[in-house]
């Protein structure tokens, strides 16, 4: 039986002179829903958004996701739906819904005639498979992943998704009675509903980008992928907890590379320091590296892309030499420095549109230098030979792109560590929660 996707398409006046073409109303496989348009700022382009759009049954506790079953009628699809149960970040209390599989779509309008066969943008949210939104946090309805910005400047269609987390989502029996991974196949069904549907929206069902942020990126990896001086007792306890399957000797061997630069009398800053560095080392760059390799090694067509966000965290309480903190890159991502411009200064409009231009190009060709948007300076590929990194922040040029990041100590976690002897059969994942 033939379906028939319907776009409504509609003309909207602002002041009586600018006008632009929206959407309307939609026709899904669920049934039509309806969002609205809006216009960003005073020179801004104009964008259709759809909040709280149903992708999934609502869920049963501890299943797999369902195909919703449709609604009868026009869907209002204007209001963010709550996010997935979750604790709150007070871990006194819960806070959101097990009736939470839903997406957001941004999708950009010209003034005139309404797009057709853009390239489509998901993003999945960070939080440790433990909290988070699709809307991401909020400040006077404000939301952090708002993606109007990155819809508009890049020229792409933005979704959001949610999906079940903690225990209702990964509680696992390790068998086929309770097999887990319920939040991961949340994601799966979401983006095979986009798959399904974004080509009512406007939007290129061939040419589809995942993308996301901490747990978020992980699950992107896993989305792709389917399946003898004295010594600081600060740092030596943090090591022997992340090395208890090499043993002594490993510990030994860890302390000594991150504590070379020392000296006899090291200083509160630096000891602090290197805290920082060998838990960032451990926890992300490792893995990171570890993933680039694998997929410059397996990759059939895609190229591999490297780099590290240092643009120094706007959070008043750290010092200068921490740099950027963990999740800083998301508000310039999302365009925050556009959308709330008294917050933010020139040079933070300066990252913004980089790395817009950067991961909306990408999306569009698969190369982020090439597509609508000009870049600072060009990215080359990670590859085996040349493992190239772009340096991102507000002074970029050619010295940006960098080799071999911290190739030191990525030689030493990656190969030196794992050829000494194993005392104990414990995971990364084990020695970390």
């Amino acid at each position: 039986m033939a379906r028939w996707h319907i776009l409504g398409l509609a003309l909207c006046s602002y002041l009586g002179v600018a006008w632009a073409a929206t959407l309307g109303v939609v026709l899904t496989e669920g049934g039509f829903v309806k969002g609205e348009n809006k216009k960003l700022g005073l020179f801004g382009g104009y964008v259709d958004i759809f909040r709280g759009i149903p992708f999934a049954a609502p869920t049963k506790t501890l299943q797999d996701p369902e195909p919703h079953p449709g609604w009868d009628g026009t869907l209002e699809t204007k209001e963010f739906k709550p996010r997935c149960l979750q604790m709150k970040l007070t871990q006194t209390d819960v806070r959101g819904s097990e009736d939470c599989l839903y997406l957001n779509i941004w999708i950009p309008q010209g003034r005139k005639q309404i797009s057709t066969k853009l390239p489509v943008m998901v993003y999945i949210y960070g939080g440790a498979f433990l909290v988070g939104g699709s809307q991401g946090a909020n400040f006077l309805d404000n939301y952090l992943y708002d993606g109007e910005e990155i819809a508009v400047r890049g020229n792409v269609i933005v979704v959001t998704v949610n999906y079940r987390l903690g225990p209702l989502g990964f509680l696992s029996t390790g068998d086929e009675n309770m097999p887990g991974n319920y939040g991961l196949k949340d994601q799966h069904m979401a983006i095979a509903w986009v798959k399904r549907n974004i080509k009512a929206f406007g939007g290129d069902p061939d040419n589809i980008t995942i993308f996301g942020e901490s747990a978020g990126a992980t699950s992107v990896s896993l989305q792709v992928n389917d399946p003898s001086r004295e010594r600081s007792p600060l740092v030596y306890k943090l090591v022997k907890g992340l090395t208890v399957d090499r043993g002594e000797a490993g510990a030994n061997a860890t302390y000594n590379i991150y504590t070379q630069s020392w000296g006899d009398k090291p200083t509160q800053e630096v000891v602090k320091k290197t805290v920082v560095e060998l838990m960032t080392d451990y926890i992300f760059l490792i893995p990171t590296q570890k993933a680039l390799d694998l997929h410059v090694q397996n990759a059939k067509s895609g190229k591999t892309y490297s780099y590290v966000f240092s643009q120094p965290s706007r959070m008043p309480v750290y010092p200068s030499w921490v740099g950027a903190d963990h999740a800083d890159d998301l508000q310039y991502v999302f365009g925050k420095p556009f959308a709330t411009p008294l917050g933010y200064k020139t040079k933070h409009r300066t990252v913004s549109k980089a790395m817009i231009a950067y991961w909306t190009n990408f999306a569009s060709t698969g190369d982020p230098n090439k597509g609508n948007s000009e870049v600072p300076v060009s990215w080359p590929a990670y590859t085996s030979e040349g493992k190239y990194y772009l340096d991102i922040n507000n002074k970029m040029s050619k010295s940006s792109v960098k080799q071999d990041l911290r190739s030191e100590y990525v030689n030493f976690w990656n190969s030196v560590y794992l050829q000494m002897p194993q005392v104990a059969n414990i995971s990364q994942a084990e020695l970390l929660f």
